[in-house]
């Protein structure tokens, strides 16, 4: 018999399970915690994204009470709160280095079987941060304005670009830095008279006769951007639209000029390209623009849009652009786009009721990427694609 005692281990199978049955219990208790850990972090950051989404588009970005009001709301709205213990953290603000709104929130969640591990809350935490479409930018409007497109064409063209700009202005922050720069170009551009004794400036053989047009550089110096290298010649009784506008914070100046416009010339698209670029850059023969330094320091951008109804009908003879070599014209154009992307230069293109393959061609390749190339075939058209330009530049997206 006490041979058959020492034989039965049905009671230590028992008490080695029951041991077992404490780790394994740990186990299943602490998946069952890691999936309500996981399911509270994911409500969080919905509704962290949201709350951040929301505090990025109210227009209070800056006021302090009421952008933690509306933080707030969407937060509770989304049930953030609900499983998490008192003395949660909320944070939000401007991250002006990274062109940013974010929202942080941070607390603690209750275990219910990691508790047995001594492990009685974890820390929950959900960042969000919103990039700003407009923290600083700088933008070209080179706008053709040549013969081809008078009458309701650049009625168009008008309507499109005030639109543009209005788009941009309304979406901006307080704080934001937004400049506008307009090159109406045909044959020549239009510096404007007031800089007919500027520095840059070969000037006019006669004075009286000259009206703003200005020509080429001998080149390469007609694909390069500034004045370092040569002034630019003053063409005597040329044929030029409205003057440029050098980059300002004045929108309504910016509108009165593109009202102002004139369909007037020939088509040289380089020469618009050339005086996009002038205007954006901070050396002569405009210095409105920020250097690339300034510009890094506020995750700033400089955007060219260009658009364009037609070929190239002119090319310069060097100074005037009385030539009618269209490769030579068509190969500026390409240069002087691949420089100015160089720069770091974001390039949008239009082409309007134009069925040229070779403009076609040119104009998708000047731009950035192709889907920055619009290729509009009515009115209607060519005023969305500067809508869907404006939107996109203007856009905020969540970026963490």
């Amino acid at each position: 018999m006490v041979n058959d005692f020492l034989r039965n281990n049905r009671g230590n199978v028992a008490t080695m399970f029951g041991l077992a049955l404490v780790p394994l219990l740990l186990g299943v208790g602490a998946a069952v915690d890691m999936v309500r850990i996981h399911n509270v972090n994911t409500t969080l950051q919905a509704a962290v994204d949201e709350a951040a989404l929301a505090g990025a588009t109210s227009k209070k970005i800056n006021d302090k009470k009421n952008i933690k009001a509306i933080v707030q709301t969407y937060l509770n709205t989304n049930q953030a709160f609900a499983v998490l213990e008192k003395g949660v953290k909320v944070t939000q603000g401007i991250d002006t280095a990274n062109g940013a709104f974010y929202v942080s929130v941070e607390g603690k969640m209750k275990t219910s079987f990691m508790k047995l591990a001594g492990i009685k809350t974890v820390n929950i935490k959900a960042v969000s941060a919103v990039g700003l479409g407009i923290q600083g930018m700088e933008v070209a409007l080179v706008l053709d304005n040549t013969g081809s497109m008078a009458g309701s064409k650049l009625s168009s063209l008008k309507v499109a670009a005030k639109q543009f700009v209005s788009i941009l202005e309304s979406s901006k922050a307080d704080y934001a830095d937004l400049k506008f720069g307009l090159v109406p170009f045909s044959k020549y551009v239009n510096v404007g008279l007031g800089n007919a004794s500027a520095s840059w400036i070969k000037g006019p053989s006669k004075p009286a006769s000259w009206n703003g047009c200005v020509g080429s550089q001998a080149s390469p110096k007609d694909v390069n951007v500034g004045a370092s290298g040569g002034k630019f010649p003053a063409i005597d009784g040329g044929v030029c639209p409205t003057p440029i506008v050098p980059l300002t914070t004045n929108t309504m100046s910016i509108d009165a000029n593109i009202d102002a416009m004139v369909a007037v010339g020939n088509t040289y698209v380089a020469g618009g390209v050339l005086w996009g670029w002038n205007v954006l850059d901070s050396s002569q023969p405009f210095t409105e623009g920020k250097t690339p330094a300034q510009l890094k320091a506020i995750s700033g951008r400089k955007v060219m849009v260009v658009m364009t109804d037609g070929t190239n009908t002119a090319s310069p003879l060097y100074p005037s652009h009385d030539g009618v070599d269209s490769k030579l014209a068509d190969n500026n154009f390409a240069t002087l786009c691949t420089n100015v992307k160089a720069q770091q230069i974001e390039i949008y293109t239009i082409l309007f009721e134009e069925p040229s393959p070779v403009i076609r061609d040119l104009m998708r390749n000047c731009a950035s990427d192709p889907s920055k190339f619009f290729d509009t075939t009515s009115s209607a058209a060519l005023v969305s694609a500067f809508e869907g330009i404006g939107k996109e530049l203007a856009g905020v997206r969540l970026i963490q």
